[in-house]
């Protein structure tokens, strides 16, 4: 039934976080995040996923991902194609007016939001930067940037997306070194002499990250180094396919007032009984 597909899933974020939680107490993390993420690679046949969707202003958008197919069972990974993915893509394809010149999505996975950013935002983008705590799923994300961009997409729009930046970079959440690094490079990537302004993120996007209370506060502080020098336009974009428990809600207000952040809910159609609900919120600087 659909309640307990919503609960499988939510059981299977939980478990992720106890088995990242008691590897990341012993001080092994990364062997944790190959044993999550890699454990998938090279043992899950993969599918094409293709997607298709027309925009506010009439003009069609195409995206196909690879990604591991079959049902992930107990443990979630970003190698698989989650719901809350195509929703946000959905959601920016509906949304006009937005200008973004730097776009990082977190815990990218298969990058369906990214790419779907890299056609709708071509005109104004300079860099798209996708980060995850995978090495795999970086990997999953690049190899399907090449697939969209150097075959489903025409010559000309080609073309026109060599100027923009495609970075990948691991990332750990609430780590204030590992965000500044990330924002140093994106500088020395796209600054040159001639023009060597500080730079900021425009829009960090995010599908079905948060999948216990524990990993709000990192998040979240994430989100707030990265839209600091944009503080008065940044903002981020989170979508989720399951609703999060009261403890969770509750640990999102707080740390938001914490730091100085607000959100505002814009879609929600999550109820139980709901096969295809989805809430997509905004998180900005107050």
């Amino acid at each position: 039934s659909t309640e307990k597909d919503s609960d499988l899933k939510t059981s299977s974020f939980a478990f992720l976080f106890k088995v990242h939680k008691r590897m990341s107490d012993e001080g092994s993390v990364d062997d944790c995040y190959a044993y999550i993420g890699f454990m998938f690679e090279g043992s899950e046949p993969t599918r094409l996923e293709q997607f298709e969707w027309v925009g506010a202003d009439g003009k069609t958008v195409k995206v196909s991902v690879k990604a591991a197919d079959n049902n992930p069972g107990a443990l979630q990974s970003g190698h698989y194609l989650w719901a809350a993915a195509p929703a946000l893509a959905e959601h920016l394809i509906s949304s006009p007016h937005m200008y973004p010149e730097i776009v990082v999505e977190l815990g990218a996975g298969c990058a369906l939001p990214t790419l779907t950013a890299l056609q709708i935002y071509s005109k104004s983008l300079q860099a798209l930067i996708v980060t995850d705590h995978d090495p795999g799923c970086l990997q999953k994300a690049t190899e399907n940037y090449e697939l969209n961009t150097k075959t489903l997409m025409k010559d000309d729009f080609v073309d026109q997306t060599r100027s923009i930046h495609f970075l990948q970079e691991l990332l750990a959440w609430g780590d204030r070194d590992s965000v500044q690094a990330l924002i140093l490079k994106m500088q020395s990537t796209i600054n040159t002499p001639e023009n060597d302004k500080p730079l900021g993120v425009d829009l960090v996007l995010g599908s079905d990250l948060i999948y216990c209370s524990e990993v709000v506060k990192p998040l979240l502080v994430t989100v707030s180094l990265l839209l600091f020098n944009k503080k008065a336009t940044g903002e981020c974009i989170l979508s989720q396919s399951f609703a999060y428990d009261i403890e969770t809600e509750l640990e999102i207000d707080a740390v938001c007032a914490e730091i100085g952040l607000e959100r505002v809910v814009v879609v929600d159609s999550l109820k139980k009984s709901s096969k295809n609900g989805v809430k997509i919120q905004k998180i900005r600087w107050n």
